[in-house]
């Protein structure tokens, strides 16, 4: 495992997504590929870790379980046998690639995952994406986990509360309120986000995308929404015309 990350460039940040499983990570990476790309309906002990780079031919280089490397036969993830793999390493030709790596992990309590890899993970991150599910959000096994992080990363990290649309307004303020006194200190910025709707979003008036909660994802990492469109790509505009 930490051969496999080792060999990652180091001209491109590294983005890490973390969190519990079942949390809204693939579906985040989703969302920032612009494509339904990674597996998002799979168990918590099949998950291997993912990492994705740029490439204008897409190719799969999979690590087995057994420590064997192979080049998979597909171009597909979703036709991965998972059960196989302890690391996916993924080429594809999504924009948001050519500004950053993303490693998907799986949730921090899965048993199959190597006691080193999430610490090899984090030795590797320039930044974290923690995923946290908002109807039972920053539970005692995740404050844990991330209060063993190297300062380096809480100075440079986003909490990303997921799901919020599971929640009414009144109940989305009190997790917020509750949210800004418990992570004070350990992360450099939160998102509330709507993934389905951010989804909706990505191509559709700016007041949507910013309400989703898509926006302020994509300013904690520094890009715009031609990042993940490509720099072609046009938006629809709002009932004022873009700002």
């Amino acid at each position: 495992m930490s051969g496999a990350t080792a060999e990652a460039p180091r001209d491109l940040p590294t983005v890490v997504v973390m969190g519990e499983f079942s949390a809204g990570k693939s579906s985040l990476i989703n969302l920032l590929l612009g494509e339904p790309l990674m597996p998002t309906q799979i168990t918590a002990t099949q998950s291997p870790a993912y990492l994705l780079g740029y490439g204008s031919d897409p190719r799969i280089l999979a690590v087995r379980r057994d420590g064997g490397i192979e080049e998979v036969q597909t171009t597909d993830p979703m036709t991965l046998d998972y059960r196989r793999y302890e690391v996916v390493r993924l080429r594809r030709p999504a924009p948001v690639l050519k500004r950053l790596m993303i490693i998907d992990t799986p949730g921090i309590s899965d048993p199959l995952l190597p006691a080193h890899a999430l610490a090899d993970f984090a030795d590797t991150a320039d930044m974290v994406l923690w995923c946290t599910l908002a109807t039972q959000a920053w539970r005692e096994s995740e404050q844990s986990f991330w209060r063993e992080m190297p300062s380096r990363l809480k100075r440079s990290s986003t909490l990303v509360v997921t799901k919020t649309d599971l929640l009414r307004a009144g109940d989305l303020d009190r997790l917020q309120t509750r949210l800004a006194a418990e992570t004070m200190g350990l992360f450099k910025s939160r998102v509330t986000l709507s993934l389905p709707r951010a989804a909706a979003a990505l191509t559709g008036p700016e007041e949507a995308w910013a309400a989703s909660g898509g926006a302020a994802i994509l300013t904690a990492l520094g890009l715009e929404r031609a990042d993940i469109l490509g720099p072609t790509a046009g938006v629809e505009q709002g009932a004022t015309g873009s700002e």
